[in-house]
């Protein structure tokens, strides 16, 4: 679908803006240095999942924890938010997703329990701390220190070659729901038997098995919507590089500034002890718990030819995860310099 001049340039113009005022840029080393390890006890934490980045493993955690009654699970299945959306989608699902958390606590609460809600989805990230607050001002937990005590964001990320190797053969593995692989089956159509080599051998312009856009999912899901977020990840906008970088400024700074904590797939227990150490009340003795099975999806590994290509469209997503990677180390570090 082609893209016209105006909205190019207000583009253009919004991503100037926001590259200037969203970029941690110079002061992000001392944020990321003076990261502090207080355990908080929030209402609800949401968990944005990034699809084929240990989400299995976690849900499988989660529902150990919710079983323990040491928090409430609200899990969605609802796998169509990945794209960016206008002012009137945000709001909706804004309401439907405010809707699910607030049904759960007050089922909890007339239980006699006020354990924290814990919201999954694959979706992009949103803001939801004045719907939280506003829902939840007399269920908060006592003894927050928080300046946001209400709403913590917490998600995993993986090699960003790894996973999106591990998402091209997952869409066609009988792993899926049979309308997931239905959905798979007429997108690729005839080159639906490939291998992720022989697909990145095809001119992009005659590509149907992928790769074939903006592939930045994990930048995506924490830009969020609208603005320069719609130049990055599912159904992504053409966009001039300059509201691409925009776009990743912005995933950078709500990743610093608005997450509790970010893990790294290859390094799962230590994000587990972290999570424990952050987020008590939720996820106290997750580090006892046998780390679940993760599912994996069978495949030979790609050519090094092929990571290169990948490599080189995943360009974003390859930026965020080497700056999350810092974050994450500092705040290890940080938690675990008296243990």
């Amino acid at each position: 679908m082609g893209v016209t001049l105006a909205p190019l340039a207000l583009l253009l113009t919004v991503a100037l803006a926001a590259a200037g005022a969203a970029d941690p840029g110079s002061n992000a080393s001392d944020e990321i240095g003076a990261l502090a390890c207080a355990s908080i006890h929030p209402a609800v934490v949401v968990y944005n999942r990034v699809p084929k980045a240990a989400s299995s493993t976690m849900l499988a955690l989660l529902h150990a924890q919710h079983i323990k009654g040491l928090l409430t699970w609200v899990h969605c299945t609802n796998y169509t938010d990945r794209a960016w959306w206008g002012p009137k989608q945000e709001a909706e699902n804004l309401q439907r997703i405010t809707h699910a958390i607030a049904a759960a606590a007050r089922r909890r609460r007339r239980e006699g329990q006020v354990a924290p809600v814990v919201y999954d989805q694959h979706m992009r990230y949103l803001n939801l701390t004045n719907e939280v607050q506003g829902i939840f001002s007399g269920l908060l937990p006592s003894g927050n220190t928080t300046a946001n005590p209400g709403i913590a964001y917490i998600n995993i990320l993986r090699d960003p070659v790894d996973r999106a190797v591990s998402s091209y053969y997952y869409a066609m593995s009988r792993e899926r729901s049979p309308e997931g692989l239905r959905r798979a089956l007429q997108r690729r159509g005839n080159q639906s038997h490939l291998n992720i080599d022989e697909c990145l051998q095809i001119p992009v312009e005659q590509r149907l098995c992928g790769f074939n856009g903006d592939e930045n999912l994990m930048t995506s899901f924490f830009c969020g919507h609208g603005g320069v977020c719609e130049c990055v990840g599912n159904r992504a906008r053409p966009c001039p590089q300059a509201a691409r970088r925009a776009a990743l400024a912005r995933a950078k700074d709500v990743l610093l500034r608005s997450y509790t904590l970010v893990g790294l797939q290859s390094r799962m227990a230590d994000f587990l002890k972290l999570l424990q150490r952050l987020l008590p009340g939720p996820f106290a003795g997750v580090v006892d718990e046998p780390i679940p099975y993760e599912r994996r999806t069978s495949y030979s590994k790609p050519l090094p030819a092929t990571r290169a290509a990948i490599l080189a469209v995943l360009d974003l997503d390859s930026e965020l995860y080497d700056f999350a990677a810092r974050v994450f180390e500092a705040r290890y570090n940080a938690c675990m310099a008296d243990r």
